[in-house]
């Protein structure tokens, strides 16, 4: 309902136009028209929510594990399995995050201010064996010439450390859980050998398996320095602190039979925490868009009988 100012203007609305003042003018808009959904941008639409939600999960998990993001990242996110939910060779609305192959998510980072490219001039090489056992490698780092941030602060009176966070997780979407199988940091340099001549880093994790989760590994550079006890006193900069997955698979059969073969008898290789829950809104949308297909189906037979 308009209602008429000390002016004599209108303000609000009346039948379909709207009546508003802006920067002291009069101005009258049509409101908008109802917009109908097709069948398949209403299928769309949950699905799309349904990739939000596996996305925020994944960036929540991370959040335990990088300090910096940059603000683009829930859509980058987003985009990627979106991507990996069109892969699926099943129709909409059959579909879910659970089915996906998550190898597109290997080198999503999480901070585009601090590409790990630009952070460390060695690159890392990371391999998965038939098992699922994941090996880490960086040949002849020396961290005053090959950590960027290490040689602008050796330009100062500050000592600044680095060490390379490695997070391997697995995440179930259908049974709406995850699990920290081993969280490591690698010194890449401390105090007193970041002038040192170059070295091999290398890390390997190898933990119990489940089949059908996915496994990633998250990976990301921190500073610090030490006080007069030995301890960690973290130094945060954006633009050097990157944070990505550096590798991403999907615990097929076969992976499952090879490691339990390895695994199954020592418990050195259960995982680094319990399994913990998280809200995953699979099972709601899937019911959602049966019911969309539902009613347009009976759309369809109310037409055909008139």
């Amino acid at each position: 309902m308009a209602k008429i100012n000390k002016k004599g203007d209108f303000k609000g609305k009346v039948g379909n136009l709207v009546y508003r003042e802006i920067n002291g003018k009069a101005i009258v808009q049509s409101g908008p028209g109802r917009v109908k959904q097709t069948l398949a941008s209403k299928l769309a639409a949950q699905e799309f929510a349904m990739a939000s939600n596996a996305a925020a999960i994944l960036r929540k998990i991370g959040i335990f594990l990088y300090e910096y993001s940059d603000g683009q990242v829930s859509g980058r996110l987003n985009a990627v399995l979106r991507h990996c939910l069109k892969e699926v060779d099943r129709a909409v609305g059959e579909r879910t995050v659970a089915d996906i192959d998550p190898s597109p998510l290997a080198g999503f980072q999480f901070n585009m201010d601090a590409p790990f490219e630009r952070c460390l001039n060695k690159a890392m090489q990371v391999s998965v064996s038939k098992e699922g056992s994941i090996t880490v490698s960086i040949t002849k780092l020396s961290p005053n010439m090959d950590i960027p941030f290490l040689e602008i602060m050796a330009k100062t009176t500050l000592t600044v450390a680095c060490s390379l966070r490695l997070a391997a997780i697995s995440v179930n979407y259908r049974a709406g859980e995850w699990n920290m199988l081993q969280l490591d940091e690698m010194e890449l340099a401390t105090r007193t050998n970041w002038k040192l001549g170059p070295r091999d880093i290398h890390w390997t994790c190898l933990k119990r398996l489940e089949e059908k989760d996915f496994v990633l590994l998250y990976g990301s550079l921190h500073y610090y320095r030490e006080d007069f006890l030995g301890q960690k006193k973290y130094v945060a900069e954006r633009q050097y602190s990157p944070a990505a997955i550096l590798t991403a698979f999907r615990v097929d059969e076969q992976i499952y039979m090879l490691n339990k073969a390895l695994t199954a008898e020592d418990e050195q290789y259960l995982p680094f925490r319990a399994k913990e829950k998280f809200y995953d809104i699979t099972d709601e949308k899937l019911r959602i868009m049966a019911d969309i297909q539902a009613k347009e189906e009976k759309k369809k037979k109310r037409k055909k009988t008139r």
